[in-house]
């Protein structure tokens, strides 16, 4: 009797996997395209995000060497092939972030030569290139200090970095400073002290602190404050 229902538990067995195996045969038979074409698709994939990743690496590497190399000839006087490597880079790295640098860098070199308007079309192109962040606000306020001789010019540079931004302090301290040519000292010591709540770097706080004392201290900032609030509000033209 044993032994009967060992043969059974055996043929059992076999019918249970003839049925396993021939369930798996038609699921293959079945599905075998969409198996296929799945690694194929992940192995393509793997194969793609490789090549990117190598292709960004090669790309960063280049626009790095020809910064460099531009760095380099302006540290050895040659300005004339720091401008060709600069202008490499910009043309053939246009959306890098070294492009962005290129511009500044370029708008710098303009200025030493005394061609402030194509410096500032510089400036530009990189504020256009930077879009609405910290490089367009880096852009203009360099726009500012280079304009700083026209204080109308430079204060519209200044009121195209937004705010809260990265360099506010610095803007608001070009304010005062602007405020001071025009002999409006009351003006440059709002500023300054707006400059202060931004939390600027340790050197440009110590720098504001400074102008303020130079100014009357903070003695003469209340007192320009109280001015200022007790003066009544400007009609809107």
């Amino acid at each position: 009797m044993a032994q009967e229902d060992t043969q059974q538990e055996f043929v059992f067995q076999e019918v249970t996997e003839a049925l396993h195996e021939e369930r798996l045969h038609r699921l293959w038979h079945q599905y075998k395209f969409w198996l296929v074409g799945g690694l194929i698709a992940f192995f393509l994939a793997l194969t793609l995000f490789v090549l990117v990743r190598d292709y960004k690496v090669s790309q960063d590497e280049k626009a790095s060497d020809l910064y460099i190399t531009a760095l380099q000839a302006e540290k050895k006087g040659n300005t004339t092939l720091a401008d060709q490597e600069l202008d490499k880079l910009i043309n053939s790295h246009s959306d890098h972030g070294y492009a962005l640098l290129a511009h500044l860098h370029r708008a710098k070199l303009l200025a030493q030569k005394g061609d402030t308007q194509s410096a500032l079309d510089q400036l530009e192109k990189m504020a256009k290139q930077g879009g609405t962040g910290p490089w367009k606000d880096l852009a203009m306020l360099n726009a500012a200090y280079m304009t700083s001789g026209d204080a109308k010019t430079s204060a519209i540079y200044l009121k195209r970095i937004s705010e809260p931004s990265a360099f506010s302090a610095h803007g608001y301290e070009l304010k005062g400073l602007l405020a001071l040519q025009q002999e409006q000292a009351e003006d440059a010591l709002t500023h300054f002290q707006k400059a202060l709540q931004f939390s600027p770097p340790k050197d440009l706080e110590n720098r504001l602190m400074m102008r303020i004392e130079r100014l009357g201290g903070l003695e003469a900032l209340q007192a320009a404050q109280l001015v200022q609030s007790a003066m009544p509000p400007k009609e809107a033209k």
